[in-house]
């Protein structure tokens, strides 16, 4: 997306449910978010489109996450997830500023370390 080159972004991957496993993760949003950083979190349904859509919106609305929100499906064949071979859920994939992945699987201080790193 166009402001987004040279962006550090935090892929949250999660199902519905898995909300308050997120942990620190609204914590480290306004933390970076002004600082060329992105978040961008992706919620993986197992029920097909039309089941799902008001429960994950009324979702996004009470965490108050005013990040990115996504969402895949079985029709989608979950691309974002098959793209990061993401094993469970809730699943981090952080990208640094050229596209790399830094780091899958992270969480609090660990993190948060690397974003900071990136961003310095």
């Amino acid at each position: 997306p166009r402001g987004w080159k040279g962006a550090v972004v935090l892929f949250l991957f999660w199902k519905l449910g898995e909300e308050k496993k997120w942990g620190k993760i609204k914590e480290i949003y306004p933390r970076f978010s002004g600082r060329n950083f992105r978040l961008v979190s992706v919620c993986l349904f197992r029920a097909p489109r039309g089941e799902w859509e008001e429960i994950w919106h009324q979702s996004i609305v009470k965490l108050d996450s005013r990040w990115i929100h996504l969402a895949s499906s079985p029709q989608d064949k979950y691309p974002l997830a098959k793209l990061f071979s993401v094993p469970y859920t809730p699943f981090t994939v952080l990208v640094d500023q050229k596209g790399v992945i830094r780091l899958v699987g992270a969480w609090g201080k660990t993190l948060e370390k690397v974003i900071e790193d990136l961003l310095e």
